[in-house]
């Protein structure tokens, strides 16, 4: 199960700094503005790569600070 924002920044200072409501937002913004572009330009590598980049981020974010996502609750 994934982790929820929420549960992962709840109310630590990036909780304060970014609400919930504001980065769900921005994903959804994210995810439609990449969708558009994609289908506008005909290629798709562009945001598979920026997809990549993320999930690099997120390994890395992930050895940190010791959190993973594939914790069962």
């Amino acid at each position: 199960m994934p982790v929820r924002y929420r549960e992962f920044a709840g109310d630590s200072p990036l909780g304060q700094v970014l609400p919930s409501k504001d980065v769900a937002y921005a994903i959804v913004a994210l995810y439609l503005g990449l969708e558009m572009l994609s289908h506008l330009d005909g290629d798709r590598e562009p945001a598979l790569a920026l997809f990549a980049h993320a999930k690099q981020l997120a390994g890395l974010f992930e050895a940190m600070t010791g959190s993973s996502s594939n914790k069962e609750t």
